[in-house]
Protein backbone atom coordinates (compact mmCIF):
# COMPACT_ATOMS: atom_id res chain seq x y z
CA UNK A 1 0.00 0.00 0.00
CA UNK A 2 1.25 3.24 -0.88
CA UNK A 3 1.11 6.54 1.82
CA UNK A 4 1.55 9.70 1.52
CA UNK A 5 2.43 12.14 4.11
CA UNK A 6 2.41 15.96 4.23
CA UNK A 7 3.37 17.36 7.30
CA UNK A 8 3.00 21.29 7.81
CA UNK A 9 5.84 22.17 10.36
CA UNK A 10 7.28 25.32 12.04
CA UNK A 11 9.91 25.71 9.04
CA UNK A 12 9.25 23.74 6.92
CA UNK A 13 6.54 21.72 4.43
CA UNK A 14 7.40 18.29 4.65
CA UNK A 15 6.34 15.54 1.81
CA UNK A 16 7.16 11.80 1.68
CA UNK A 17 5.28 9.05 -0.79
CA UNK A 18 6.13 6.00 1.14
CA UNK A 19 5.27 1.87 -0.23
CA UNK A 20 4.47 -0.24 2.37
CA UNK A 21 5.18 -4.06 1.54
CA UNK A 22 5.18 -7.10 4.30
CA UNK A 23 5.91 -4.38 7.12
CA UNK A 24 8.85 -2.82 5.35
CA UNK A 25 8.52 0.48 3.61
CA UNK A 26 10.51 1.98 0.64
CA UNK A 27 10.34 5.78 0.36
CA UNK A 28 9.33 6.61 -3.55
CA UNK A 29 9.45 10.48 -2.78
CA UNK A 30 10.84 13.22 -0.66
CA UNK A 31 10.64 16.56 -0.79
CA UNK A 32 10.51 19.65 1.44
CA UNK A 33 9.24 23.33 1.29
CA UNK A 34 11.01 26.63 3.56
CA UNK A 35 8.37 27.99 5.46
CA UNK A 36 8.76 29.65 8.92
CA UNK A 37 5.33 29.82 10.17
CA UNK A 38 3.64 30.00 13.28
CA UNK A 39 -0.50 29.59 13.67
CA UNK A 40 -0.90 33.65 14.42
CA UNK A 41 1.02 34.09 11.05
CA UNK A 42 -1.81 31.57 8.92
CA UNK A 43 -4.75 32.86 11.30
CA UNK A 44 -3.90 36.77 10.09
CA UNK A 45 -2.13 36.83 7.38
CA UNK A 46 -3.44 36.27 3.83
CA UNK A 47 -0.08 35.60 2.15
CA UNK A 48 1.05 33.31 4.94
CA UNK A 49 -2.07 31.00 4.09
CA UNK A 50 -1.46 31.65 0.29
CA UNK A 51 1.69 30.17 0.31
CA UNK A 52 1.27 27.67 2.60
CA UNK A 53 -1.72 26.58 0.14
CA UNK A 54 0.13 26.59 -2.61
CA UNK A 55 2.71 24.30 -1.63
CA UNK A 56 0.33 22.25 -0.51
CA UNK A 57 -1.60 22.12 -3.69
CA UNK A 58 2.05 21.50 -5.63
CA UNK A 59 2.47 18.47 -3.36
CA UNK A 60 -0.89 17.28 -3.98
CA UNK A 61 -0.01 17.56 -7.62
CA UNK A 62 2.68 15.44 -6.98
CA UNK A 63 0.66 12.45 -5.13
CA UNK A 64 -1.64 12.66 -7.95
CA UNK A 65 1.23 10.72 -9.72
CA UNK A 66 0.82 7.88 -7.84
CA UNK A 67 -1.54 5.59 -6.84
CA UNK A 68 -2.13 6.91 -3.18
CA UNK A 69 -4.61 4.75 -1.15
CA UNK A 70 -4.15 6.92 1.96
CA UNK A 71 -3.07 10.87 2.37
CA UNK A 72 -2.13 12.20 6.01
CA UNK A 73 -1.58 15.90 6.74
CA UNK A 74 -0.23 16.99 9.75
CA UNK A 75 -0.42 20.08 10.78
CA UNK A 76 -0.55 19.80 14.72
CA UNK A 77 2.73 20.30 15.37
CA UNK A 78 2.90 23.84 13.64
CA UNK A 79 -0.72 25.31 14.41
CA UNK A 80 -1.85 23.43 17.54
CA UNK A 81 -5.55 23.57 18.45
CA UNK A 82 -5.95 27.02 16.91
CA UNK A 83 -8.61 28.66 14.27
CA UNK A 84 -5.64 28.04 11.99
CA UNK A 85 -6.47 24.14 11.56
CA UNK A 86 -10.29 25.00 10.72
CA UNK A 87 -8.85 26.94 8.28
CA UNK A 88 -7.18 24.44 6.92
CA UNK A 89 -10.00 22.17 7.00
CA UNK A 90 -11.97 24.34 5.34
CA UNK A 91 -9.12 24.37 2.52
CA UNK A 92 -8.94 21.02 1.92
CA UNK A 93 -12.40 19.91 1.63
CA UNK A 94 -12.01 21.59 -1.63
CA UNK A 95 -9.46 18.82 -2.87
CA UNK A 96 -10.50 16.13 -4.89
CA UNK A 97 -7.78 13.62 -4.20
CA UNK A 98 -7.83 10.27 -2.48
CA UNK A 99 -8.83 9.44 1.33
CA UNK A 100 -7.34 12.64 2.59
CA UNK A 101 -7.12 13.24 5.86
CA UNK A 102 -6.10 15.88 8.26
CA UNK A 103 -4.38 14.62 11.80
CA UNK A 104 -5.42 16.19 15.40
CA UNK A 105 -2.65 16.92 17.74
CA UNK A 106 -4.36 13.55 19.47
CA UNK A 107 -3.71 11.51 16.47
CA UNK A 108 -0.17 12.65 16.27
CA UNK A 109 -0.07 12.05 19.98
CA UNK A 110 -0.67 8.17 19.74
CA UNK A 111 1.32 7.93 16.77
CA UNK A 112 3.84 8.57 18.65
CA UNK A 113 2.88 6.65 22.08
CA UNK A 114 3.13 3.81 19.52
CA UNK A 115 6.32 4.35 18.48
CA UNK A 116 8.73 5.43 21.71
CA UNK A 117 7.52 3.27 24.06
CA UNK A 118 8.75 0.27 25.43
CA UNK A 119 6.36 -0.61 28.59
CA UNK A 120 3.36 -1.61 29.32
CA UNK A 121 3.21 0.28 32.56
CA UNK A 122 1.83 3.71 33.49
CA UNK A 123 3.55 6.29 31.58
CA UNK A 124 3.36 9.99 30.92
CA UNK A 125 4.49 11.76 27.59
CA UNK A 126 5.87 15.25 27.81
CA UNK A 127 5.21 16.52 23.82
CA UNK A 128 7.09 19.36 23.28
CA UNK A 129 6.39 20.87 19.68
CA UNK A 130 7.32 23.81 18.54
CA UNK A 131 3.49 24.76 17.67
CA UNK A 132 1.94 22.63 20.10
CA UNK A 133 2.11 20.83 24.09
CA UNK A 134 0.48 18.12 25.36
CA UNK A 135 0.46 15.92 28.60
CA UNK A 136 -0.27 12.05 27.79
CA UNK A 137 -0.74 9.43 30.69
CA UNK A 138 -2.17 5.77 30.04
CA UNK A 139 -1.15 2.55 30.35
CA UNK A 140 -0.18 -0.97 28.65
CA UNK A 141 1.20 1.47 25.50
CA UNK A 142 -2.42 3.40 25.00
CA UNK A 143 -3.04 7.05 25.60
CA UNK A 144 -5.64 7.59 28.04
CA UNK A 145 -5.62 11.12 29.05
CA UNK A 146 -4.47 14.19 26.66
CA UNK A 147 -3.99 17.82 27.84
CA UNK A 148 -2.95 20.64 26.16
CA UNK A 149 -1.49 23.75 26.94
CA UNK A 150 -0.46 27.17 25.99
CA UNK A 151 3.32 25.99 25.69
CA UNK A 152 4.19 25.67 22.18
CA UNK A 153 7.69 26.83 22.12
CA UNK A 154 7.17 28.69 18.88
CA UNK A 155 4.44 30.41 20.98
CA UNK A 156 5.90 31.41 24.59
CA UNK A 157 8.55 32.76 22.37
CA UNK A 158 7.20 34.90 19.94
CA UNK A 159 5.56 36.12 23.12
CA UNK A 160 8.07 36.63 25.56
CA UNK A 161 11.67 36.20 23.74
CA UNK A 162 11.14 39.43 21.64
CA UNK A 163 14.63 41.54 22.39
CA UNK A 164 18.39 39.97 21.94
CA UNK A 165 19.37 39.21 24.68
CA UNK A 166 16.03 39.13 26.22
CA UNK A 167 15.08 41.67 29.17
CA UNK A 168 14.92 40.22 32.48
CA UNK A 169 11.62 40.76 33.11
CA UNK A 170 10.82 38.93 30.50
CA UNK A 171 12.34 35.92 31.41
CA UNK A 172 10.68 36.38 34.85
CA UNK A 173 7.33 36.97 33.13
CA UNK A 174 7.84 33.41 30.74
CA UNK A 175 8.88 31.12 34.16
CA UNK A 176 5.39 32.77 36.05
CA UNK A 177 3.89 31.64 32.37
CA UNK A 178 4.72 28.47 32.75
CA UNK A 179 4.69 27.59 36.06
CA UNK A 180 0.60 28.48 36.09
CA UNK A 181 0.28 26.39 32.69
CA UNK A 182 1.98 23.18 34.72
CA UNK A 183 0.27 23.48 37.75
CA UNK A 184 -2.97 22.62 35.70
CA UNK A 185 -1.43 19.05 35.67
CA UNK A 186 -0.74 17.14 39.28
CA UNK A 187 0.40 14.21 39.13
CA UNK A 188 -1.84 11.90 42.04
CA UNK A 189 1.30 9.26 41.57
CA UNK A 190 3.96 9.39 39.56
CA UNK A 191 4.15 6.43 36.67
CA UNK A 192 7.35 4.18 36.07
CA UNK A 193 7.95 5.87 32.90
CA UNK A 194 8.06 9.84 32.24
CA UNK A 195 9.57 10.68 28.78
CA UNK A 196 9.32 13.36 25.93
CA UNK A 197 9.50 13.98 22.74
CA UNK A 198 10.31 16.57 21.00
CA UNK A 199 13.21 17.59 18.69
CA UNK A 200 14.08 21.46 20.19
CA UNK A 201 14.62 19.26 23.26
CA UNK A 202 16.86 16.95 21.77
CA UNK A 203 18.79 19.72 19.72
CA UNK A 204 18.79 21.60 23.48
CA UNK A 205 20.22 18.50 24.72
CA UNK A 206 23.01 18.24 22.33
CA UNK A 207 23.84 22.06 22.60
CA UNK A 208 24.83 21.41 25.87
CA UNK A 209 26.76 18.37 25.41
CA UNK A 210 28.55 20.73 22.46
CA UNK A 211 28.06 17.61 19.86
CA UNK A 212 25.30 16.58 17.26
CA UNK A 213 24.14 12.75 18.45
CA UNK A 214 25.37 10.25 16.12
CA UNK A 215 21.96 8.23 15.64
CA UNK A 216 18.89 10.29 14.84
CA UNK A 217 16.67 7.88 15.98
CA UNK A 218 18.35 7.84 19.67
CA UNK A 219 17.21 9.32 22.82
CA UNK A 220 19.54 11.31 24.96
CA UNK A 221 19.70 12.09 28.83
CA UNK A 222 18.55 15.72 29.60
CA UNK A 223 19.71 16.46 32.83
CA UNK A 224 18.21 19.50 35.57
CA UNK A 225 21.91 20.57 36.73
CA UNK A 226 23.79 21.00 33.61
CA UNK A 227 20.31 22.84 32.29
CA UNK A 228 20.45 25.04 35.39
CA UNK A 229 23.83 26.34 34.95
CA UNK A 230 23.83 26.86 31.05
CA UNK A 231 20.33 28.77 30.98
CA UNK A 232 22.38 31.99 32.85
CA UNK A 233 24.81 31.87 30.06
CA UNK A 234 22.30 32.15 27.49
CA UNK A 235 19.80 34.80 28.40
CA UNK A 236 22.27 37.26 29.12
CA UNK A 237 24.27 36.91 25.48
CA UNK A 238 22.94 38.01 22.07
CA UNK A 239 21.60 34.57 20.12
CA UNK A 240 24.61 35.09 17.31
CA UNK A 241 27.20 34.01 20.61
CA UNK A 242 25.84 31.17 21.73
CA UNK A 243 28.24 28.65 21.07
CA UNK A 244 26.43 25.93 18.63
CA UNK A 245 27.80 22.03 17.80
CA UNK A 246 28.48 21.31 13.91
CA UNK A 247 25.32 20.24 12.54
CA UNK A 248 23.26 22.08 14.12
CA UNK A 249 20.13 23.86 12.75
CA UNK A 250 20.24 27.47 13.01
CA UNK A 251 16.30 28.04 12.24
CA UNK A 252 16.58 26.81 16.28
CA UNK A 253 18.57 29.26 18.14
CA UNK A 254 15.13 31.66 17.69
CA UNK A 255 13.35 29.45 20.37
CA UNK A 256 16.57 27.62 22.61
CA UNK A 257 15.88 29.82 25.05
CA UNK A 258 12.46 29.04 25.64
CA UNK A 259 13.05 25.47 24.99
CA UNK A 260 15.88 25.75 28.01
CA UNK A 261 13.93 27.74 30.05
CA UNK A 262 10.36 25.42 29.37
CA UNK A 263 12.25 22.13 30.25
CA UNK A 264 14.12 23.14 33.42
CA UNK A 265 10.83 23.42 34.91
CA UNK A 266 9.40 20.50 33.28
CA UNK A 267 12.33 18.97 35.41
CA UNK A 268 11.71 21.12 38.51
CA UNK A 269 7.79 20.44 38.16
CA UNK A 270 7.77 16.62 38.23
CA UNK A 271 10.76 16.17 40.52
CA UNK A 272 13.16 14.64 38.06
CA UNK A 273 16.47 14.86 37.78
CA UNK A 274 17.11 13.90 34.17
CA UNK A 275 14.38 13.73 31.25
CA UNK A 276 14.87 11.19 28.68
CA UNK A 277 13.76 12.88 25.62
CA UNK A 278 12.85 10.92 22.32
CA UNK A 279 13.29 12.91 18.89
CA UNK A 280 9.41 12.86 17.10
CA UNK A 281 9.44 9.93 15.20
CA UNK A 282 8.03 10.91 12.13
CA UNK A 283 9.41 9.49 8.53
CA UNK A 284 9.17 13.09 6.76
CA UNK A 285 11.53 14.64 10.09
CA UNK A 286 14.76 13.14 8.34
CA UNK A 287 13.40 14.64 4.61
CA UNK A 288 16.80 16.13 3.31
Amino acid sequence: MKQANIHIGPYFIYLSIVDEINESRSIIVQKKKVLKLIAPDYENSPEYQETTEQIITNYLEEIKKHKIEKIDIIAASCLGNSQSLSNIRLFLKDQKIGTLRLLTPEDEVISIAKHILDTKSPFLIIYVGEGNFQLISGEKKEPILFTNFELGLFTIAHRFIKNDPPESEKIINLRDFITKELDRFQLIKAPEKIIATSDAGRILYQLLEGKETKNDNESALLNFNYLNKFIPSITKKYLSKIKTYPGMDPEYLSIIIATAILFEHLLEHFQLKELEIHPVPFLFSNVK
